[in-house]
């Protein structure tokens, strides 16, 4: 009885949590407030339904959807676009068993992404670890040109199911995503079909 009455708690702050960051276009159109009240609900939702070696399930896999963050350079792309093209979706994909984690923000004519090493942690199950390798942009008929990467970081997942993702970084930046079905992991879903191997 205790599993079904938790379960439909966890079911109920996913929802409220959906709910919460309607038409807030990735968190780029938010108050402080709201924003406060978004990470409650994560807080909430990761009290109520806590996680263990989220890195070594399946689900972890895959291509991922963004659908909400507090990165400050994901929500500029989102506002402004990329000299005048505009934002259509942000996407993480994740390759743990092949070692390989691209972020990738699509515009409407034209792409950034930066493509990293993956690995788990050692100790946390729930953490990878990642080192940029590569990055490269887009521009209508120009490109891709390749940009110098430097960096390195974590993420941890701190909340998971079969279609909803939470996760923290190193930098204290929260990230909401969807399991995405509608285009392969590592490549640029335009109608060209571009592959990022």
């Amino acid at each position: 009885m205790n599993d079904i009455r938790n379960n439909g708690k966890v079911l109920s702050l996913k929802q409220e949590l959906l709910s919460s960051i309607l038409d807030l276009k990735e968190g780029a159109e938010q108050t402080s407030e709201k924003k406060a009240e978004v990470l409650s609900l994560v807080n909430r939702l990761e009290e109520a339904s806590p996680i263990t070696e989220a890195t070594l399930k399946k689900q972890f896999n895959g291509r991922w959807k963004l659908i909400w963050t507090t990165e400050k350079e994901t929500l500029t792309f989102r506002k402004n676009g990329l000299f005048g093209k505009t934002f259509k979706n942000a996407f993480q994909d994740i390759d743990v068993v092949s070692g390989r984690l691209q972020n990738l923000i699509v515009f409407d004519d034209g792409y950034f992404s930066v493509s990293s090493t993956l690995e788990r942690d050692m100790i946390n199950s729930n953490r990878c670890n990642f080192v940029f390798t590569s990055a490269e942009v887009k521009y209508a008929n120009f490109g891709p040109f390749r940009l110098p990467p430097f960096g390195r970081g974590w993420f941890e997942t701190v909340y998971m199911d079969s279609d909803l993702r939470v996760a923290r970084d190193i930098r204290g930046d929260t990230l909401i995503v969807m399991k995405d079905s509608s285009s392969e992991p590592f490549t640029i879903p335009v109608a060209s079909g571009t592959s990022m191997e």
